[in-house]
């Protein structure tokens, strides 16, 4: 999470602790075990999702309609798109192994935005990829995933078009 808010690049992306360095670190846990049980260190990973630092086929661009009559800036409703992505993603609020739903985000930043945006979606970026794609998004079982997403991968719009959502007529 400190890489991610420091804008770190794949050349300072942190590296897993191994397994003799979680079992190192937190040894002090084997006093609390039954004698019949055994700890299993095994380390976990981030998904990164949405972002310039998550890998290619997971990065979009939230495309925000503002509410007509609203008087807060797009740099404002971009800000508060991001902080409430962040929200979402908080760590308490996911378990390894489980999978993202976009309508479930899109409805949480519905709430949390109610009187400035309109609606919400996403638009994949890869090459290949089409609007739809990405509306799920499936974790292993030593993920977690999280949201690396600035305020740059916002675009505020006046209307969802078949060109803002690169929807290729025909």
């Amino acid at each position: 999470r400190n890489w991610i808010s420091s804008n770190g690049t794949t050349q300072t992306k942190p590296i897993p602790p191994t397994t003799n360095d979680l079992a190192s670190t937190f040894s002090s846990l084997e006093n609390y075990k039954m004698m019949t049980d055994q700890l299993v260190w095994h380390p976990v990973k981030y998904k990164l999702l949405f972002g310039q630092q998550a890998d290619p086929g997971y990065r979009v661009k939230f495309v925000v309609v503002k509410s007509p009559g609203s008087t807060t800036s797009n740099n404002e409703i971009q800000s508060m798109v991001i902080a409430s992505i962040n929200n979402y993603f908080a760590l308490a609020n996911w378990d390894f192994g489980q999978s993202f739903f976009f309508t479930e985000l899109a409805a949480y930043v519905h709430v949390q935005l109610a009187t400035m945006i309109s609606s919400i979606v996403f638009v994949p970026l890869a090459g290949n990829s089409q609007f739809g794609d990405l509306f799920e998004i499936t974790s292993n079982p030593d993920e977690i995933l999280i949201s690396c997403a600035k305020v740059t991968d916002v675009q505020i719009v006046t209307a969802l078009t078949d060109s803002v959502l690169g929807i290729a007529n025909g």
